[in-house]
């Protein structure tokens, strides 16, 4: 195999390497929006929910909080709307630490080239770019599961809350 054989291979793998790259960006800005709107969607449904307050007592027995007591139906309300709320900011932090991430990221061959000219660009060296680069990222993501995984503590608590509201109407 020629040299130049070669190195059309690697550009080649650049290339697609490149493109995906530009995939797995663009599918998790998706994700992290359609997250967040499922939770905002959540918070929406919760909200509708409080226009029948009277379907939201019950027997006290229940303590939303360690503190504060109330029914079931109202401890299921109260903790899915709270885990609504904490899955909204959650996608909001992800997206904040995003575009710093990629405002970082995007600043680099700017650096780069101002270093070749021995000129100075912005207050951070390139290894501290890279680095705060790699921790902004790590953030994204784990803002991104937690997310995830408080979306789906939400879901299922307003399914207790729906099923406790509607309990005489699905079984009779």
């Amino acid at each position: 195999m020629s040299n130049s054989a070669s190195e059309e291979e690697t550009e080649e793998i650049r290339c697609l390497r490149s493109r995906w790259a530009d995939q797995r960006r663009s599918q998790f800005g998706i994700t992290i929006a359609l997250f967040t709107a499922l939770s905002g969607a959540g918070l929406g449904f919760c909200g509708s929910l409080l226009t029948g307050t009277a379907v939201l007592g019950g027997d006290p027995g229940y303590a939303f909080l360690w503190s504060f007591p109330c029914g079931h139906r109202t401890f299921w309300f109260l903790t899915s709307s709270l885990a609504f709320a904490i899955a909204f900011m959650l996608g909001i932090l992800a997206t904040v630490t995003r575009l710093l991430d990629f405002r970082l990221t995007a600043s680099l061959p700017d650096k780069r080239l101002a270093r070749r000219k021995n000129k100075k660009f912005g207050c951070l060296s390139i290894p501290a770019t890279k680095s705060w680069c790699r921790i902004l990222g790590s953030f994204t993501w784990s803002f991104c599961w937690l997310q995830l995984s408080i979306l789906f503590i939400g879901i299922a608590c307003i399914a207790v809350t729906a099923f406790y509201i509607h309990q005489q109407r699905l079984f009779p």
